[in-house]
C-alpha cells in the first residue's frame, strides 16, 4: 500500500506527537508500505533536523512545507480558500505525484486543500480529542483562540464530508462519527526506545511525576496542588510549569518547566508513580490515552489514572494502575488512596514486557493497516 501522512503541526515543543508519528511511519515502512510524510508547519527544515523525525528526513521520506502568516492572518489558509498560489498547492501537488492508496491525517480545522484531497484519494483522519469541547474551553483566552472556535463551528462539517475514515484514539471519540467507518485506536510508542536501567527510584522516598501545559484547565493543575498540600510527605515532580505559570506552590511541589525528552525521562524513572490528566471532565470527555501516560509507562513507573484510560478499558486495568475519581470521592479522599498505592509501588517489579501489550506500536499498527485496507477496498 502507498500511504502519505499529512500533518499540520508545529515542531516546537511538541515531542509527544512527533515522536508518535516517527513510530508509526517505521511501523508502516517495516512491515512494507512505501510511505512519505508531508509536513506543514510554520517552522523550519533546521528545527525538523532536531527532532525524532530528523532520520526520516535524511532517509528521504519527509517532505516539509513552510506556511506563511502576517502577524494573526494565516496566508497561506487564506490562500487556499480563494484559490490562489499557496504553500498547500504545492504540497498538494507533491502528493498527487506520490498517487497514495490511502491519504492519514491528523484532524486539523478544515480548509479547502482538505477537500480536494477527499475528492481524489481516501482521507483517513486520526481524532485524538473533543475539539469542539476543547476549543469552546479555551475561546476566552484571548482572540486568537476565540476565532478559532468560531472557525471551527462554521466548518467542521465541511471537514466530514470530504472523509472516507475515522481513526478514533479512544471508544468515547469513536462514538461521535457514526456517520463514517471508524475505528479505534489508542496512542502508542516504541516501548524499546526507553532505556529504563539508568535511574531507579529512592526506596526510602515517595515521589509522583506530572507531565502537562500550562492553559490547560482538563490537566487539573489545580487539582494536583491541592492534593500536594495534603500529602506533604510526597515529593510532587511537575514538568512544563515553571514558577511564572504557578507562583505560589507548597514547598514539596518541584517545577520543572519545559524540558527535552532525555531531561523529563529521568525525573519519570527517579519517580515512585505517575500521575495522568486529572480533570478531564471539563472539556465533557471521561476517557482518553494520553501519550504521556505511554511514556510514564515505558519506563515501567505505576500509573494513577483519573480517567478512562482506553487501552485499559479494552484489555482491563492491572494492579499498577490505580484509578481515582476526584469528582466523586473529593480530592481528601482520594490523596489517602493514592499515598496506599504509592507504599505498594515498590513491591510491584513492572517490567517493560508487561506494558507491550497495551502500548506498543507494533501491534496497534497492524490493527491500524488492515483497517486502511478495508477503507481502501470499501469493505467497510
Amino acid at each position: 500500500m502507498k500511504i502519505v501522512y499529512f500533518a499540520q503541526i508545529s515542531l516546537y515543543k511538541n515531542d509527544g506527537v512527533i515522536n508518535k508519528i516517527k513510530n508509526q511511519v517505521d511501523a508502516w515502512l517495516s512491515i512494507g508500505h512505501e510511505v512519505k510524510l508531508i509536513i506543514l508547519t510554520s517552522d523550519s527544515n533546521k528545527l525538523l533536523e532536531s527532532t525524532a523525525l530528523s532520520e526520516l528526513n535524511e532517509q528521504g521520506y519527509v517532505k516539509l512545507f513552510r506556511t506563511k502568516s502576517l502577524g494573526l492572518l494565516p496566508i497561506d489558509v487564506l490562500k487556499d480558500w480563494v484559490g490562489l498560489h499557496s504553500t498547500f498547492i504545492e504540497a498538494r501537488e507533491h502528493l498527487d505525484s506520490f498517487n497514495p492508496d490511502i491519504v492519514y491525517a491528523r484532524y486539523s480545522l478544515y480548509q479547502p486543500f482538505y477537500r480536494r484531497i477527499g475528492e481524489r484519494f481516501k482521507l483517513i483522519i486520526e481524532v485524538n480529542t473533543d475539539f469542539e469541547s476543547e476549543y469552546f474551553l479555551l475561546r476566552k483566552e484571548g482572540i486568537k483562540r476565540c476565532l478559532r472556535y468560531l472557525y471551527y463551528k462554521c466548518t467542521n462539517s465541511l471537514f466530514l464530508k470530504s472523509v472516507s475514515g475515522i481513526a478514533a484514539v479512544t471508544n468515547e471519540l469513536g462514538e461521535k462519527y457514526t456517520s463514517r467507518p471508524t475505528a479505534v485506536f489508542p496512542n502508542s510508542l516504541k516501548v524499546s526506545d526507553y532505556e529504563i536501567s539508568s535511574y531507579k527510584p529512592n526506596s526510602n522516598e515517595r515521589s509522583m511525576i506530572f507531565l502537562g501545559t500550562p492553559g490547560m484547565a482538563w490537566h487539573g493543575i489545580d487539582i494536583l496542588i491541592e492534593m500536594a498540600k495534603i500529602l506533604n510527605h510526597v515529593k510532587f515532580h511537575i514538568v512544563g510549569y515553571s514558577s511564572t505559570d504557578l507562583p505560589d506552590v507548597p514547598n514539596n511541589v518541584l517545577l520543572h518547566g519545559f524540558l527535552k525528552k532525555e531531561e523529563y525521562l529521568r525525573f519519570i524513572l527517579q519517580s515512585t508513580a505517575a500521575i495522568g490528566t486529572l480533570a478531564l471532565s471539563r472539556k465533557n470527555m471521561e476517557e482518553a490515552c494520553p501519550l504521556k501516560v505511554r511514556e510514564y509507562l515505558a519506563c515501567c513507573r505505576p500509573v494513577v489514572l483519573p480517567y478512562k484510560e482506553t487501552a485499559f478499558e479494552m484489555k482491563g486495568y492491572p494492579d499498577w494502575v490505580l484509578r481515582v475519581d476526584f469528582e466523586k470521592d473529593g480530592i481528601a479522599c482520594v490523596a489517602k488512596g493514592i499515598n496506599t498505592f504509592l507504599e505498594r509501588c515498590h513491591g510491584f517489579n513492572l517490567r517493560q514486557e508487561d506494558v507491550l501489550q497495551y502500548i506498543d506500536v507494533s501491534e496497534i499498527e497492524k490493527l491500524r493497516l488492515q483497517f486502511f485496507d478495508r477503507v481502501r477496498a470499501n469493505r467497510i
